[in-house]
């Protein structure tokens, strides 16, 4: 897992690096938050010792985008200013007084949820792309149907097509649907 520490210019930055490398964690100081940093980096940790103007903004963007984890290290117990995120899922906060033991574990729990969520993420795309070809497969059947054929020859003429053609089913049922294959 890497991490991006955005720079405050003072002794927390060294001693988020310190904890870090005791427990095997790759971190980097950055100065600038940027596309690049977050493509870069699988979490993002914050304090509020920063001085960007509009942090809560910009971490609610960084959020929103679903790009990168946020751990934001504060030593207050007023978070108001951070309302719009605090219930998300990739939002983070951890106690300054209790960083020692609070910032290693947030780490590797987020490096494990960000594996499960990869991998649903995964898992539902391939689902929306099955039940994509699905839908359009009945309305390729609809199609043929409408030309005199029986729903098993409609079934069957696809397969045949989708092999003597060499295309996926799907080439095939678009194609049929655009009506540009004979049929």
């Amino acid at each position: 897992m890497r991490v991006a520490i955005i720079s405050t210019g003072g002794y927390l930055d060294k001693r988020i690096v310190r904890l870090l490398s005791q427990h095997g964690i790759n971190g980097d100081v950055v100065n600038r938050i940027n596309r690049q940093t977050l493509r870069q980096y699988d979490a993002l940790i914050a304090s509020d010792k920063l001085d960007i103007p509009n942090l809560p903004v910009v971490l609610e963007r960084i959020i929103l985008e679903q790009t990168t984890q946020v751990v934001y290290i504060t030593n207050s117990t007023a978070i108001g200013h951070l309302h719009s995120v605090y219930g998300d899922i990739r939002f983070h906060i951890v106690n300054e007084t209790t960083m020692d033991v609070e910032l290693p574990l947030a780490l590797t729990l987020i490096g494990k949820f960000d594996r499960a969520l990869r991998t649903l993420v995964k898992e539902r795309d391939q689902a929306q792309d099955q039940l994509e070809t699905m839908r359009l497969t009945n309305r390729a059947k609809r199609v043929l149907i409408d030309r005199g054929y029986s729903e098993e020859a409609a079934h069957q003429f696809i397969q045949k097509e989708a092999m003597d053609r060499r295309l996926s089913k799907r080439q095939v049922v678009n194609l049929i649907i655009e009506e540009k294959i004979d049929f």
